[in-house]
């Protein structure tokens, strides 16, 4: 589950992740874009007397997210906390709309 939110000069991004550490995630951001991959692959087994007992599981995350506005790349912040990834992602100063100027003709 995601959940994104406009905070105004930034989006806040929110992904659960259980079972997932911050070395298994890789998080690309473009200018309007960012991708998220992850992937968690553990293997445990105990042996007994007359038994094997072997569990597997195994996680992959993908997601792939384009935004309206154009992000600050090189100012996005990560977090992953108690199986929670956040993202704060600044957007760009919305450039100054421009009035329309009268051209006089010589």
């Amino acid at each position: 589950p995601m959940d994104i939110a406009d905070m105004g000069d930034y989006y806040e991004m929110r992904l659960e992740m259980p079972g997932v550490s911050k070395d298994n995630v890789d998080i690309q951001v473009t200018q309007n874009s960012i991708d998220i991959k992850a992937e968690c692959d553990e293997t445990t087994e105990e042996k007994g007397k007359n038994c094997i007992r072997r569990e597997c599981s195994g996680v992959s995350y993908y997601r792939a997210i384009e935004f309206p506005e154009d992000l600050k790349a090189d100012e996005v912040n990560a977090e992953l906390k108690d199986g929670v990834l956040t993202l704060n992602l600044p957007k760009f100063e919305p450039k100054p709309s421009q009035k329309p100027k009268k051209i006089n003709i010589k």
